[in-house]
Order: C-alpha cells, then structure tokens, then sequence
C-alpha cells in the first residue's frame, strides 16, 4: 500500500510576486534594529539602576498591556484566557513584592 501526497504549489495567476526595493529593505531593518537596541539598553539600565523585581513584573505586563490596548481598540477579543493571564501575572507581581 502505497501513499502519494501532492505537493506542488498552487499558482494564482492574479497575483504577481513583489520584490522589496533596497530602500525598503534597509528601512526594514532600521525600523526593526532601532526599537531593539533602544530596548536592550534601556533593559539594560533598568537593571543597573532599578528595581529588578519591578523591572521582571513589568516585562510580563507589557503583553498583558498590548493585549488590553488591543481589546480597547476592538483588534482583539477579550476572553477568559487574557483573564487568567492578568489574574496570574498580577498575582505574580504581588508575590514578588512581599518578602520571604
């Protein structure tokens, strides 16, 4: 017995492949490396400087944040698996605050 999977791509013919010009690609990634290194130096320094508790909550609210802001915008759903998120992620920041 013997099984066969067609794998050839599909062709639209509608559609025409776009190649991104030089200036494209190098705004690309200035866009990408920019905001990178912007965030890596001010992790950086929130270490050095700061609270690093503070600092580690507030690296896993910032999805919780961007989740919300989405929601508020309507790009996304709110559903009950943010809510269990943003019950543990708060709770976790909580815990993190109080001493052993």
């Amino acid at each position: 017995m013997s099984v066969t999977a067609d794998i050839t791509p599909t062709v639209t013919p509608h559609r025409q492949t776009h190649i991104p010009s030089l200036g494209a690609f190098e705004a690309t990634a200035v866009a990408g490396m920019i905001p990178l290194a912007l965030g890596n130096y001010v992790w950086d320094q929130g270490f050095r400087r700061g609270d690093g508790h503070l600092l580690a909550v507030m690296a896993y609210a910032t999805p919780l944040c961007s989740a919300l802001l989405l929601a508020s915008l309507g790009a996304a759903l709110l559903t009950w698996n943010l809510l269990a998120g943003s019950i543990v992620i708060v709770l976790a920041g909580l815990l993190s605050r109080t001493d052993p």
